[in-house]
């Protein structure tokens, strides 16, 4: 992400996870690559941000949004992939590199929900409901969490 704000290219979808975050363009970006640590720099920022998930900051990264810490960091490990697959995109083809199309990135989000669909239906009715997404999730919470020591 850094250094996709560097180079000013936009982060448009190149892989399913992720691809409708990134879908909709320009991403906004806050022009500055200093740390907020100001009421007024976190307010200017805010702004920025507006509805959307994520706001790009300039030669320092991005601020994510999320209903849960959880979704935040999976959408933000989400964010960092599409902008690393843009990067070699943009290396091997140019600025005017392909990317997924709106007709395809539509695909995934408009359409009946999962458990809707009749042969999950009665895996779901075994399971209880729908199966656990947490997997990336809990990857990296072992991953970061391995040799800490509780208070």
């Amino acid at each position: 992400v850094v250094l996709m704000t560097v180079l000013g290219e936009p982060i448009k979808p190149m892989a399913q996870e992720g691809a409708p975050m990134v879908q909709a363009q320009p991403h906004p970006l806050y022009p500055h690559t200093k740390t907020v640590w100001s009421d007024e720099e976190g307010t200017d920022l805010a702004k920025t941000l507006g509805d959307s998930k994520f706001v790009l900051m300039q030669g320092h990264g991005a601020s994510m949004t999320g209903k849960t810490p959880e979704d935040s960091v999976i959408s933000m490990l989400q964010l960092e992939e599409q902008a690393r697959m843009n990067y070699w995109a943009l290396v091997a083809k140019g600025s005017d590199h392909p990317f997924i199309p709106d007709t395809l990135v539509n695909e995934i989000t408009d359409r009946p929900p999962q458990h809707e669909y009749p042969h999950f239906k009665e895996l779901m009715r075994a399971i209880g409901g729908n199966p656990p997404r947490d997997g990336v999730w809990n990857s990296y919470k072992k991953k970061v969490s391995g040799g800490m020591v509780a208070p």
